[in-house]
């Protein structure tokens, strides 16, 4: 009985899927950022964010402003 019911819901939703068109080789839209940062903007607070969130972190300079930017929204790992 159970493999007649999944029989028949695997047709259901193929059948779906070819009534509204649905295409599995279709790209899906490309993810857009959330929120994006001007590097010029933020080196202003790169005095604060180190302070504040680069106590006892060893950070490459030429990824820092973006570390602590990223720490910024993680308190959780403030005191790591």
């Amino acid at each position: 009985m159970t493999t007649l019911i999944s029989k028949l819901q695997l047709i259901a939703l193929l059948t779906l899927l070819l009534i509204t068109g649905v295409n599995a080789n279709e790209a899906s839209p490309p993810l857009q950022p959330l929120r994006t940062f001007n590097e010029n903007e933020q080196v202003q607070n790169l005095s604060y964010l180190t302070k504040r969130f680069g106590n006892s972190k060893s950070l490459p300079e030429e990824f820092e402003l973006q570390a602590l930017l990223a720490l910024s929204y993680l308190p959780e790992l403030l005191d790591i």
